[in-house]
């Protein structure tokens, strides 16, 4: 997926996009990289819709 596609996607769909591919063992770092959209935008994207990066779990989550 491309920067533009990614953001025409939903923020909730972003959201499952990113947790998809962190699943499948992919970094935020490489994510971030592929779509040309810097980590700090992504993760104050989700703030703002209540989603907050869990270490531990690898995803994004309420």
């Amino acid at each position: 997926m491309n920067k533009d596609k990614f953001n025409n996607l939903d923020v909730m769909e972003q959201v499952e996009y990113i947790n998809s591919l962190l699943e499948n063992k992919r970094s935020l770092t490489s994510i971030s990289k592929d779509l040309s959209i810097g980590r700090s935008t992504i993760s104050e994207r989700f703030k703002k819709i209540g989603y907050k990066y869990n270490k531990q779990l690898n995803q994004y989550i309420k």
